[in-house]
């Protein structure tokens, strides 16, 4: 099996041209969208219109967590995405440094849309931190995980028992991408992708 490939992105890592991105067999893309209560990536809607004028098999807006109102980070990431396209698909990004609790991020996620799954970045290093809590929504949330320079796959933590997103590489050469980047491997070829992106939530 071919896995699907992917990138994400950012004001520091950007996008200079999506139709080399796409040429060069990126399937899908991560695009930084806010980040706290403060926060938009300043590349964020130049990013949203670039990809939305290729065919990508799927889009990921995500919101870097931080430690204040779930609620309130919600709402304002919603409200930059504005509405989505089918393809599209929101993803909450937990770091080391982002000290929220399982608490923070199930009340993070019972403010997003219930029309479409949602994906969560994280490690089992974090969720370990976390104090591997169990978590009721595992069952509907999908997982994007990090793990660079091994032939392994990333350890799944906690609860669930797959992943959809390894995050393989925080230095991928990508023609179209302003610098080193993170390229992603979807667990699936191309066709479970597009599969995937066309699925209601369940």
């Amino acid at each position: 099996m071919s896995n699907a490939l992917g990138i994400d992105v950012n004001h520091y890592v950007y996008i200079t041209d999506v139709a080399l991105i796409l040429a060069n067999n990126i399937s899908f893309v991560g695009i930084k969208c806010t980040e706290g209560t403060t926060v938009n990536d300043s590349q964020f809607l130049a990013h949203r219109n670039l990809v939305r004028s290729q065919p990508f098999a799927l889009v990921i807006y995500y919101h870097l967590a931080r430690t204040g109102d779930p609620v309130a980070q919600a709402h304002r990431f919603l409200e930059t995405v504005g509405e989505l396209h089918a393809n599209e698909r929101l993803a909450l990004d937990t770091e080391r440094t982002s000290t929220v609790s399982i608490q923070w991020i199930d009340t993070f996620y019972s403010e997003l849309p219930t029309d479409r799954r949602h994906i969560l970045y994280t490690s089992a290093g974090v969720w370990t931190g976390m104090g591997n809590p169990e978590w009721s929504k595992s069952e509907t949330v999908d997982l994007w995980l990090p793990r660079y320079g091994s032939a392994h796959e990333p350890v799944i933590p906690g609860p669930w028992t797959d992943y959809v997103i390894w995050q393989n590489s925080e230095t991928g050469n990508v023609p179209g991408v302003s610098g080193a980047c993170d390229t992603n491997l979807w667990n699936g070829d191309i066709d479970q992708l597009r599969t995937y992106a066309s699925l209601v939530a369940s």
